[in-house]
């Protein structure tokens, strides 16, 4: 009787830890990704806001306000209180996802073809901002003007900082153009044409 009991021990601790080894073979195919939202402008956490990652680049529909990109999603979770994180798993066999960001009171968001390259890279941008719907026009002029002020800073560094470097890499983006959503492409080939000018 002893010895029945201790092969049906045995049994079950090896298939336990068949099951073990199974579960952590899945979540090594999939790859973390960290991020954090706040109200654009005030850079204040934003808590509850649902985040959704999509396999499509191409919206397909709405779901009240907020925009699908696919027939369903590949993760879903929440901003956390009181610092606006939240992280998102994604299939290590997909190279990009899309994200849409919604709750109330905010114009929803959707970004774009986000690598899914490397495992614990950030969602981005970095951090995420949502625009509040109470914004005013000239409150929202002025978050306009802070914005592109702030990028085309951050660009003249960079170009002043490895000139080479920074056309190499404008040169590389702009060969991928044809793969970006129009809006994007929109605005980098503004970007492209003002570096070359101030060069």
């Amino acid at each position: 009787m002893g010895r029945r009991i201790r092969v049906l021990l045995v049994s079950l601790g090896l298939g336990f830890a068949s099951l073990a080894g199974d579960f952590a073979a899945g979540a090594e195919t999939a790859l973390t990704h960290p991020g954090r939202i706040v109200e654009m402008g005030a850079n204040a956490p934003l808590s509850d806001v649902v985040v959704k990652a999509w396999p499509e680049s191409r919206r397909d529909g709405t779901v009240g306000d907020c925009p699908t990109y696919g027939k369903s999603p590949l993760a879903s979770t929440t901003s956390e209180k009181p610092n606006g994180r939240f992280t998102l798993e994604i299939d290590a066999a997909r190279p990009t996802y899309t994200t849409t960001y919604c709750v109330d009171g905010y114009f929803p968001r959707a970004d774009l073809d986000i690598s899914n390259k490397v495992n614990g890279s950030p969602v981005m941008p970095v951090p995420v901002g949502l625009v509040a719907r109470k914004n005013d026009a000239a409150a929202y002029g002025a978050l306009v003007k802070s914005k592109v002020t702030a990028l085309l800073s951050d660009l003249a560094y960079l170009a002043s900082a490895k000139p080479e470097a920074y056309s190499s890499a404008m040169s590389s983006l702009e060969s991928e153009m044809p793969n970006l959503p129009p809006s994007q492409r929109a605005v980098l080939s503004a970007v492209r044409q003002l570096s070359s000018e101030k060069r």
